[in-house]
Formats: C-alpha cells, structure tokens, sequence
C-alpha cells in the first residue's frame, strides 16, 4: 500500500513540474509574442514617418532646409529655444544691472549708449538676417567699448 501511495506522490509531483514547466513555457511565449508584437508596430510607425518625410520633403521641392526648419517649427523646438534664450537674457540683464550700477556716471552713460547701438534694428527672433544683424553690432559694441 505504501509503495502505491510513494508512486502516486511521485505521479502527482510528476504532474505539478510538468505543468509549472508548461506554465512557465507558456509565459515565455507570450512574453516573446509581445515583444514581437511592439517590434511590428515600430517598424510600422517608421515607415509610415519615412514615407511622411518623403512627401514633405517632396513639398518643399527637395529643400531640407526648408523642411527641417518647418520641422522644427512644427515641433515646438523654436518656441522652446526662445523661452529658454528669454530666461538666459533676463539673467544676462540682472548681472549687467549689477555691472553698472558699479561704474562711475560717465562709463554708465557710455554704457547705456553701446548697449543701445548694439540692440538697434535687432528684434528676438532667430531669423539669420537679424542675427547678421546683431553680429554686425557686437562687433561694433566690442571696438567701441575697447576704445573709450
């Protein structure tokens, strides 16, 4: 009786590994499926996008240029860029208050003069004929700070 009892264990625990095996078998295979499944769906979304930038580029009459400044644009990243270069410039102008405030009346007025030829005809904007602009008068505002 006892060896029929010790067999049936062995059959019952027999059972239990095959089917955690199986379980765990199972798991593996959804597991893969899945990521299978996510693998197929990016391959889908990137030639979806490839074919996106296809016709937009194709719009734009071949200009990349163009296409990625309209990218850009899209995106948010130029509004971004000018919220983070108005924080900088709002910092800028708390240490140039500084700055001046320690100089005599005469270099502060010499100051105050540069400072307003150097921001004449420069609006905020990123276009590339405003920042030529803005170069031509840093190089301007440069010699004549170093002179006087």
């Amino acid at each position: 009786m006892e060896v029929v009892l010790y067999e049936q264990e062995n059959q019952v625990e027999g059972h239990r590994v095959t089917a955690e095996d199986n379980f765990m078998l199972q798991q593996t295979d959804n597991a893969l499926y899945a990521k299978r499944k996510v693998v197929e769906g990016i391959l889908s979304l990137a030639e979806v996008q490839s074919k996106l930038l296809c016709m937009i580029l194709e719009a734009f009459d071949e200009n990349y240029m163009v296409m990625r400044d309209f990218l850009m644009i899209d995106s948010g990243l130029y509004k971004e860029m000018t919220r983070i270069n108005t924080l900088n410039f709002s910092s800028s102008e708390i240490n140039l208050f500084l700055f001046v405030n320690l100089q005599s009346s005469d270099q502060v007025e010499r100051l105050s003069q540069c400072f307003d030829k150097l921001m004449a005809d420069v609006t905020r904007s990123l276009e590339s004929k405003n920042r030529d602009k803005f170069t031509q008068n840093l190089t301007i505002f440069r010699h004549e700070f170093r002179v006087k």
